[in-house]
């Protein structure tokens, strides 16, 4: 990620006028590779998020019938993993920003088999920014907080507009202020960091399983649970709730087809879900 600043004296000394903030989440070459890429793209001039994609990939992802279609070259998948996450820019290069995404507009329902809430004084129309807390972990990833993080910020994004406080730019609004762990952190604190990044709601809580394996049967399948909570800091106020669970299996056909293997993936439904359920 980068902070609004660092944008902007990038922008001054190249005369660029969008910075690209790539992350290599995941890579493992072998006979079946795998890679996972997030990229967003910043505004210099504002610091706003104006693009941004997640692609997770896999080499079985591309087995058909009989095993046939499997990609056992990292290279090849690579290639096709960096197509995918630039398919959002112009043949000039220029992003395909989306500017007129619709907001959301009301309460939704929770997930279908997880848990949530809006309370009544909520109006998800009033959400049009927000900073997502460093989130807990349970998970035995070490990356599973940072990861989903950027899940549901991208999430976010493509949902319905909402803008999402960079990464970079919160802890730099952090360190300004010396703080060195969310534990001490207090509510009119929280309001000041909400200031000096520009908005009143914060996003916080924990990732339960990021793709640990669980059996049904003789078959393995990653599994993916998070919890969610949107905090008003104006308030002090939890607004909103929200939390699921899925397995790989959750959308496996009688003929066994459409399961998740990829935890990656089945982590971006679990974001894009919490996401909606939120009011996104």
């Amino acid at each position: 990620s980068i902070a609004v600043a660092q944008a902007r004296t990038l922008a001054e000394s190249t005369g660029a006028e969008y910075v690209l903030a790539g992350t290599l989440v995941d890579y493992m070459p072998g006979n079946v590779p795998r890679v996972t890429l997030a990229l967003r793209v910043i505004d210099a001039r504002t610091g706003q998020r104006a693009g941004s994609s997640f692609v997770t990939l896999r080499g079985e992802d591309f087995e058909g019938l009989l095993g046939l279609g499997r990609i056992e070259n990292e290279s090849e998948l690579s290639e096709l993993a960096v197509e995918k996450l630039l398919a959002g820019f112009a043949a000039d290069g220029t992003p395909l920003v989306e500017l007129d995404r619709p907001q959301a507009r009301e309460r939704r329902s929770p997930p279908d088999g997880g848990w949530g809430f809006c309370a009544e004084n909520f109006d998800p129309r009033e959400l049009t920014r927000i900073a997502i807390l460093p989130l807990g972990s349970r998970s035995s990833d070490p990356d599973a907080s940072a990861v989903f993080a950027d899940m549901l910020g991208d999430a976010w994004y493509h949902a319905s507009g909402v803008s999402v406080v960079e990464s970079a730019e919160l802890r730099s609004a952090l360190v300004s202020m010396r703080v060195r762990s969310m534990e001490f952190v207090d509510r009119e604190l929280l309001a000041e960091v909400g200031r000096a990044v520009g908005t009143r709601w914060f996003a916080l809580g924990t990732v339960e399983r990021f793709g640990e394996v669980t059996f049904v049967g003789n078959q393995r399948f990653p599994e993916v649970e998070a919890t969610l909570q949107i905090l008003d800091v104006q308030s002090g106020q939890i607004v909103a709730a929200a939390g699921v669970r899925r397995r790989g299996d959750f959308s496996q056909s009688l003929l066994g087809l459409g399961a998740v293997s990829n935890p990656h993936q089945l982590a971006c439904h679990v974001a894009r879900e919490l996401v909606t359920a939120l009011g996104g």
